[in-house]
Order: structure tokens, then sequence, then C-alpha cells
């Protein structure tokens, strides 16, 4: 057997009894834990406004393309958002019904905090039921953490 391959031969046991040993550095994914720490919804000037309060964060690494969903009752209309979030119509009445965010990438335990102002509360006197659902582009080791919902009677 010539030389060369003898080596190659080396090489490819030596790497082959290595991996079976499990020595060979560990292969580690990329992810994150990206979840929403809080919501709560106040009753503002009497009813008039409903503020919604949103508190989104990172534990365990960077997260790529953070976005949040808050699902808002039906027959409540968008007053006012931060940067990077926009209303989405619903089917009833011309109302919006959820807000979109894109909050982009999150550091190592990044805390971000979203202030929603909503119109008050619609003709019924049913309660008002708040959701949010915060997501990633980053695998999420702990999805059950990234959903929060809030009623208001």
């Amino acid at each position: 057997m010539p030389v060369r391959a003898f080596v190659l031969v080396a090489i490819f046991v030596t790497f082959v009894a290595v991996v079976r040993r499990g020595d060979a550095a560990p292969q580690h994914a990329w992810q994150s834990d990206v979840s929403v720490r809080a919501l709560e919804v106040t009753m503002l000037k009497g009813g008039t406004t409903i503020a919604a309060r949103v508190v989104v964060a990172t534990d365990s690494g960077e997260a790529r393309g953070v976005r949040v969903e808050v699902m808002l009752p039906l027959g409540v209309g968008v007053v006012s958002l931060p940067d990077g979030c926009r209303p989405s119509p619903s089917p009833v009445m011309s109302l919006n019904a959820r807000v979109s965010c894109s909050l982009g990438d999150l550091r190592v335990r990044e805390i971000r905090e979203l202030s929603i102002v909503t119109t008050g509360r619609p003709a019924t006197r049913d309660p008002l039921s708040f959701a949010v659902f915060a997501f990633s582009d980053t695998p999420d080791p702990r999805p059950a953490n990234n959903f929060v919902e809030r009623t208001v009677p």
C-alpha cells in the first residue's frame, strides 16, 4: 500500500474512532427563547379608550426577525401604535381586529415594550379579550410561553 493511501486510511480510521467515542465537537443548534412577559389591559378615560401594554423578551440567544401579533376584540379600533406596528383590517364594521408589529432582531436577554391604544368598549357589554403571540425566524425551544391572553370585564 502506498504511503499516501496509508495516511488517508489512518486519518479516516482516527476520525471514525473519535466520532464513535463522542470526542468530536458537538453540533449546537442556533435557537432563542422568545416570550411574552406581560400583557396588561387598562380601561382609560371612563371607557372611551383601552391601553394594552405588551412586553416581549429573549432569554437564551439572539432572535432574528421577531414579530408580535396582538389580537384585539372585534369592534375595537386602533387609536395609536408604536413604530414598526400596523393595524390589520377586520371584516366587522371596518375596524381593526389585529395589530402586527415587526421588532427586528433582539439580542440575548433584550426586552421590548409596546403600548397600543384602542377605541373603547363597543356597543356590546360582552367581555373584551386581547391576545398576544410572539415569534421569530429563529427556532424557539419553549414555544409555550409565546402566547398570553387577557379579558377585560
